[in-house]
């Protein structure tokens, strides 16, 4: 009868599992001889030493905590009292708990080492305490007399005194507070690591700060009461940092002591682990001897079954298994290789027979799939390349609607950076006017003061410094009515390229000697409609801004190019057409700027620079006049790589506009009637008396309803209008209508703190009126109205 796999493997695993069984016996037995030995040897060594084993783990923990605490108590007294107590408590636990006489001895001593170490880090803070009190003490001090010397210049100033002595002493006393807080951030830079040369050094400084402050008392008497105040509280600061000097040195002295008894309970504890160390290797020799003979044993036994096993084994496979798997390895092989007619022939009873006959059906049932499959495979591959077609223009249309999703992204940003600028101009242009109203009057009465005033007079001076300070004010206000596109400009067809080759030798002052300035201009005209003086001012702001990122040096570059910008591009940079655009590209090699502040530039009053180093309108400015002249800025910048600034500009192909020298002629008065209508009694006072003095006849108004009524009584005695345009009411175009139905040909001259473009845009004053700006210079005002008056062109200038 022959055996079936299962019997034989059954048979063998029967025999592996009685191999098995004693050899586990055997093992068994060894290890319990094993435990019966080390319980009577490891009992006893360990039960002695791991109480101070243990005790010498917390101990470490202690000198651990100890050395993060003294680092890190200063100005921390709530910490310094919690955790010196800690380890305290710690440190008398560890003595008692010990049952090692010096063990016990050592960590005593220690634990009076530390009470004096946290006692004197108490002390070292106390001091602290008292000289921050003290440096906040003379800080106040400093604070009040800063104002009291401010209060006395100013009443000197209004009594008419010379405030010199009081503007010095403020800059004396200003020192007086650098020096002080050079002082104090020197005392904390070596509080925590003091040494004799810097301590030296800080209380020379204090000495020298303390005879300063005794000059104090010979200012008038309450300025000098200061002084001994300033005195008294230096010297007890002084005083103080002594102290703490003197505590940081007693605390060295301490902590050495403290190491010293370290090291005595280190000593101790070395002993201690040399005692450990010898019981474990005597009990490490005692088992090493028990395991080598009992490895013998299971070594042996082990051995001779695996021999005997493997020779089973080793039969089982050759007869069983390797003979008929080589058989039908040889037939999948050639399956493999393409050959479906072939069959296996085991000629066996057991369950290879079964396997045999799977495997030739699966052949069979493998012949007819193939046969199929290659029918299939051509209709697939049809099927593929049509998917492949269908899949890449899927592909194409999802790219073109990503890319038009990202621009619908990109002009929305835009738009809203738009709107956002186009609101602060709005009320930039707002705040300019009200303030152009009042310079006008400022300005005005101020130069007809300083006529009168006696040359090289208190007077005169005061009169000029007046009137700078207005200018400046005009000034401002010109870069507000810029940024908001509300300045009244001259254009004319000009070349960039010859509008920066005649600004050359101021943008080279601008920018320094210590930068190179390179000019790169195109070969051809780079002609556009612009205001020659607007784009030379925007090259001047940013040559400044240029010169400020290049502090040791670098390239500022100006750029002129005429480029074509296609339908795309165009919309990328918000332009409203394509087509020929002049480019001016201003490059320098400074600082640059990181993406929050690039957001940022173009706002008004935004700022990097120190306070009183900007006033953070230049860039908005030159935003707001390339905006003016329906062009677009743009920046781009790294932090250490530079910036860069693109101006673009609509191409003319205009010829050149040929340049008219300004007339600075004095200025002609007159005895024509003229009428003034102005809501803001100062700025008319000052316009009836200018006029006035210069020989004209006024008839006065407060609103454009009283000047009609006016003109109505004195009609054939008035010569020319000089209407406000913005009157209660009834304004100045409205006004000047209901005139003119009565006498088309007179005369007008319009007025405003507003600006001509955000007049003529919102239809408050005609295109082809004439527009004085507000602030007007006395000289301009008669200048222009002498003009007027002797054209020949009715109703105003054109």
């Amino acid at each position: 009868m022959k055996l079936s796999i299962m019997t034989k493997l059954l048979a063998l695993l029967l025999l592996v599992f009685l191999g098995f069984g004693l050899l586990v016996a055997v093992v068994l037995h060894s290890f319990e001889n094993i435990e019966k030995t080390v319980t009577g040897t490891v009992t006893h060594d360990v039960n002695q030493n791991i109480g101070d084993a243990l005790l010498l783990n917390d101990l470490s923990a202690v000198f651990s905590d100890t050395n993060l605490l003294v680092s890190t108590f200063f100005r921390n007294d709530a910490f310094l009292r919690s955790k010196s107590s800690e380890l305290l408590t710690q440190a008398r636990s560890i003595e008692h708990k010990s049952t090692s006489l010096p063990l016990k001895e050592s960590v005593r001593h220690l634990t009076e080492r530390l009470e004096q170490v946290f006692a004197q880090c108490g002390r070292v803070n106390a001091v602290l305490h008292r000289s921050d009190t003290l440096e906040q003490n003379i800080e106040s001090t400093l604070t009040s007399l800063e104002r009291t010397v401010s209060d006395k210049k100013i009443s000197h100033v209004l009594e008419g005194q010379d405030p010199i002595f009081l503007e010095q002493l403020g800059v004396l006393i200003s020192g007086y507070r650098e020096t002080f807080l050079q002082i104090t951030a020197a005392f904390l830079r070596t509080a925590t690591n003091p040494s004799s040369e810097g301590s030296a050094k800080i209380i020379r400084r204090l000495d020298s700060l303390q005879l300063r402050f005794q000059t104090l008392t010979a200012s008038e008497p309450q300025i000098a009461r200061y002084g001994p105040e300033l005195m008294a509280l230096a010297q007890a600061y002084r005083a103080a940092i002594i102290e703490y000097y003197d505590a940081i040195n007693e605390l060295r002295q301490r902590l050495a002591s403290l190491e010293q008894a370290k090291a005595g309970v280190l000593s101790v504890t070395n002993e201690i682990d040399g005692h450990i160390s010898a019981s474990a290797t005597g009990m490490t020799t005692r088992i090493a001897g028990v395991v080598g003979s009992t490895r013998s044993t299971i070594f042996g036994m082990a051995a001779a079954g695996f021999i005997i096993l493997g020779f089973v084994a080793v039969a089982f496979l050759l007869t069983t298994i390797r003979k008929p798997m080589t058989a039908i390895r040889k037939s999948l092989e050639r399956i493999q290789a393409g050959d479906l007619s072939t069959r296996i022939s085991l000629n066996r009873s057991d369950e290879w027979t079964d396997l045999e006959q799977a495997v030739n059906r699966m052949t069979a049932e493998l012949q007819e799939s193939y046969a199929a499959l290659t029918g299939k495979n051509t209709e697939l591959q049809y099927a593929q390349r049509t998917l492949e077609l269908k899949i890449s223009e899927l592909e194409r249309e999802i790219e073109a609607r990503k890319r038009a999703e990202d621009e619908s992204k990109k002009l929305e940003e835009q738009l809203r950076q738009s709107q956002k600028m186009e609101a602060v101009g709005t009320l930039a242009g707002g705040v300019a006017h009200d303030f152009n109203n009042m310079l006008t009057a400022i300005i005005g009465y101020g130069n007809m003061a300083l006529l009168t005033a006696e040359p090289e007079s208190r007077l005169e001076r005061y009169l000029r410094q007046m009137l700078t300070a207005a200018d400046r004010g005009a000034a401002l206000t010109n870069s507000l009515l810029a940024f908001s596109r509300g300045q009244v400009i001259a254009p004319q067809t000009v070349d960039l390229n010859v509008v920066v080759r005649s600004f050359e030798t101021l943008l080279q002052q601008a920018v320094g000697d210590s930068v190179r300035f390179d000019l790169r201009l195109c070969e051809q005209p780079a002609t556009t409609v612009a205001d020659s003086s607007q784009i030379q001012q925007s090259l001047f702001n940013l040559a400044l801004n240029a010169r400020d990122a290049m502090p040791d040096g670098g390239v500022f570059e100006i750029r002129t190019e005429v480029r074509r910008i296609t339908d795309q591009k165009a919309r990328e940079l918000g332009l409203v057409s394509s087509g020929l655009f002049v480019e001016l590209r201003v490059t320098d090699n400074g600082t640059g700027m990181d993406s929050a502040t690039l957001q940022r530039i173009f706002e008004p009053f935004f700022t990097t620079k120190a306070t009183g180093k900007g006033t953070g309108l230049g860039l908005a400015m030159v935003y707001g006049i390339v905006k003016q002249h329906r062009g677009i800025i743009t920046a781009r910048s790294e932090q250490g790589n530079g910036s860069s600034f693109s101006i673009v500009l609509p191409y003319s192909s205009a010829p050149v506009a040929a340049e008219n020298e300004s007339s600075h002629a004095e200025p002609r008065g007159g005895t024509e009637t003229i009428l003034l209508a102005e809501d803001q009694g100062d700025v008319r006072g000052f316009v009836r008396g200018l006029l006035e003095q210069y020989g004209y006849r006024v008839l006065e108004a407060v609103n454009g309803a009283e000047a009609v009524e006016l003109f109505m009584v004195h009609a054939p005695e008035i010569d020319i209008l000089l209407f406000d345009v913005m009157m209660p009411v009834k304004n100045g175009r409205d006004a000047l209508e209901e005139i003119q139905r009565e006498a088309p040909h007179i005369k007008a001259i319009f007025m405003s703190g507003y600006t001509g473009d955000m007049l003529k845009d919102n239809g408050v004053v005609e295109k082809n009126r004439l527009l004085l700006t507000k602030p007007v210079s006395p000289w301009h005002l008669l200048n222009t109205v002498r003009e007027v008056l002797d054209s020949q062109a009715s109703g105003a200038a054109d």
